[in-house]
């Protein structure tokens, strides 16, 4: 798990129990509204606005022009097709658009690309529409920025519509109306619409009605799109999201209902992360393993035997899904690891064969595994598929739109995006990359976790999750609540019957309490009984056998007491110097002296050898915050030839070599470079 910034909310706690009582709330509930930045009772109350929130659809920019268009091809009997997008939302925008056409009466269709087809419309699609005897499209979900394939569109005599809710590029394209809270000239109060938010406004406007008039029929949908796209849940999204999951908890629509059967999931006990856990994964998993056109056949169908053998093969989908993801990243993680790419600021790997529908999915394991944006690229047929993930303070849309001479088809988010290159460039795009984000980022930033407010274990237990539940749904922009239990004390460390996961059992005075460390073995934990540590976590509920307990998940964990901000500098400095650069900001803190050299040689003379990660090597050492001068001693002495030192797949390697005579440690070349650019950077802070 890669390194991660802690932000610790500060929390005037007199204030808060002021503004819990003016607006009615749990002072808990204050507490962490405040640490969000709901510090006044009109942000609270906006915060818990209902559906006086929600705007007339006709706020969007354009929403008339398509309104106007559409009707005219529902009463004249125009042959509509809805182009949609092959991800979750896309699919939710399509069978929500679909349903309500024919529900008044309109010759509509749909058109679903497949993943190798690429994202956003194309020219072979549209003649494919046009053979079929469209004369409208309607895009959901995508169509911002496909000027040219509209242009085209239009030139053999089929208008469009669009409705999207990805970044426009310079020139919006030439449809009959194009509905996009993004425009610049678009004056909607909130911008966080998922496709499928769009796709509904639509609908509504359509029907002529307000926004809060159909939540019965399509919230449901709504809800799974925007949670399943990650958008903000505030502001309308809340109250779709919250009207979604009571739709899905007290009457599902059968396609929901059978998904739900088949994942093993109560519709009763549905909420929004189970949504994103459960129901999400599985509608992408048409579309990476088969076509996605089944996804939108599963929530449009109207008989229990056609939505469980859809469900089912949803549910199959995503187990191959899965098991496809898993390998891609381990051949990714190789590729990085052999070229040590995991030293540049943006990551970019690439392999021929690895399926469309899971680049995704591995970009994000990538990016948490090593704490750099990552895009990843499936090459086939001379063109490379890719999809780019980031974290908060990297933006990637910007970053790969620097790149624009190369792109073939390019969309999407500040921290997500898909791009289509050809295979040759992948070289020349990582090169690219690497020098916006090394212009614009000199340090890169970390991920970031923001501890709502720090707690005492003693005091935690039901009543807590109980408190929290005002704050629900939880998802992007209003997680679930995480707390900070400080200085607590590691006592046992117990592994699963499988051996892949582990208990963890921690004291603080009388108190003692465990949680589970998914996903890690005993020989990959990093901390050993004793240890005093920090830890990020968020509080649930467990039903058991009708009972109810309190669930402590661990979301991050670290050395109690030392300097994190130090600790992180001082990664990206090793980084920066493992690229060669020397314009870079080195204290005398990330100098090995003769002392510290002498020191880590003489850990290593008396273990035999060291073998184990690098933070855990700092660690052992007392020298937790001091990464890079850790770092750069290892590098030093193994220089000189007084150590032999390896790395692989994140394992440092390092046994003594014997040797006769003393070394001179002022002779290696990488310690004079190293206090060179200090000295500089010394000189230069004094003129």
């Amino acid at each position: 798990m890669a390194r991660k910034r802690w932000n610790i909310a500060s929390t005037d706690k007199q204030k808060a129990l002021h503004l819990a009582e003016i607006c009615g709330i749990d002072p808990f509930i204050a507490i962490i509204l405040m640490a969000r930045g709901c510090s006044t009772p009109d942000s609270i109350k906006n915060f818990f606005a209902g559906s006086e929130c929600v705007t007339s659809p006709f706020e969007l920019k354009d929403m008339e022009s398509a309104v106007s268009r559409i009707q005219r091809a529902i009463d004249e009997f125009e042959r509509i097709t809805i182009y949609g997008d092959y991800d979750a939302d896309g699919i939710t925008s399509t069978a929500l658009l679909y349903s309500y056409l024919t529900s008044v009466g309109a010759d509509v269709s749909y058109y679903i690309p497949e993943r190798e087809e690429g994202y956003g419309l194309s020219k072979e699609a549209i003649d494919k529409i046009k053979a079929q005897g469209a004369s409208l499209i309607i895009t959901v979900d995508n169509g911002i920025v496909a000027v040219d394939e509209i242009d085209y569109a239009k030139s053999i005599g089929i208008e469009t519509v669009v409705t999207d809710h990805h970044l426009p590029g310079d020139v919006l394209p030439s449809a009959a109306a194009t509905v996009d809270p993004h425009r610049i000239d678009c004056s909607s109060h909130f911008k966080g619409l998922a496709g499928v938010g769009v796709a509904y406004k639509l609908v509504c406007a359509l029907e002529g009605c307000g926004c809060d008039d159909l939540l019965d029929e399509y919230a449901d949908l709504v809800a799974i799109g925007t949670i399943a796209d990650v958008m903000p849940l505030h502001d309308e999204n809340r109250v779709f999201v919250k009207a979604g999951i009571n739709l899905i908890q007290n009457a599902p629509r059968i396609g929901v209902a059978a998904l739900l059967s088949a994942a093993g999931i109560k519709a009763a006990d549905i909420d929004s992360e189970n949504i994103s856990y459960y129901i999400a994964p599985r509608i992408n998993a048409a579309s990476r393993m088969g076509k996605a056109s089944r996804a939108v056949s599963l929530l449009l169908s109207e008989t229990e035997d056609e939505a469980m053998q859809l469900a089912e093969e949803l549910c199959n989908d995503n187990t191959s899904r899965k098991r496809s993801e898993q390998e891609v990243s381990a051949e990714a993680i190789r590729q990085i690891e052999e070229k040590k790419l995991y030293n540049d600021r943006i990551i970019v790997a690439s392999g021929g064969g690895w399926p469309h529908g899971v680049v995704g999915i591995a970009a994000s394991r990538i990016m948490e595994r090593y704490g750099k944006p990552t895009i990843i690229f499936s090459v086939e047929n001379g063109e490379a598929v890719g999809s780019g993930r980031s974290m908060k303070g990297f933006n990637l849309h910007q970053c790969i739109s620097s790149c624009g001479d190369l792109l073939l088809k390019f969309g999407g988010h500040e921290l997500a995006a898909g791009v289509t290159i050809k295979e040759d460039d992948v070289d020349e795009f990582r090169c690219r990359v690497n020098e916006y984000a090394k212009n614009n980022s000199k340090i890169m930033p970390f991920a970031c976790i923001d501890i709502d407010c720090k707690l005492n274990p003693a005091g935690v237990g039901l009543n807590t999750v109980e408190a929290m539940k005002p704050l629900e749904p939880f998802g992007s922009s209003n997680k679930r609540p995480i707390f900070g239990f400080f200085d607590v004390k590691l006592e046992k460390v117990t592994p699963s019957s499988d051996k892949k996961h582990l208990r963890l059992t921690f004291s603080r005075g009388n108190t003692s309490f465990s949680l589970m460390k998914f996903s890690t073995t005993a020989d990959e934990f990093k901390f050993i009984p004793g240890d005093r540590l920090d830890l990020a976590v968020t509080l649930a509920e467990n039903l058991y056998n009708g009972n109810r307990y309190l669930r402590i998940n661990l979301v991050d964990m670290r050395p109690a007491g030392i300097d994190y901000d130090e600790y992180l500098h001082q990664i990206r400095v090793y980084e920066c110097l493992n690229r060669g650069e020397d314009d870079i900001d080195i204290s005398a803190g990330c100098i090995p002296d003769r002392d510290t050299l002498a020191s880590i040689y003489r850990y290593i003379r008396s273990n035999g050898e060291i073998c184990s990660d690098d933070d855990s090597i700092c660690l052992r050492l007392g020298m937790a915050e001091s990464y890079c001068k850790v770092m750069l001693a290892l590098d030093i002495m193994s220089e000189l030839g007084l150590i032999e030192v390896s790395r692989v797949n994140g394992i440092i390697k390092a046994n003594i070599i014997n040797i006769n005579g003393k070394v001179n440690i002022d002779e290696s070349i990488l310690m004079k470079r190293v206090k060179a650019i200090n000295e500089a950077k010394e000189k230069q802070a004094a003129v």
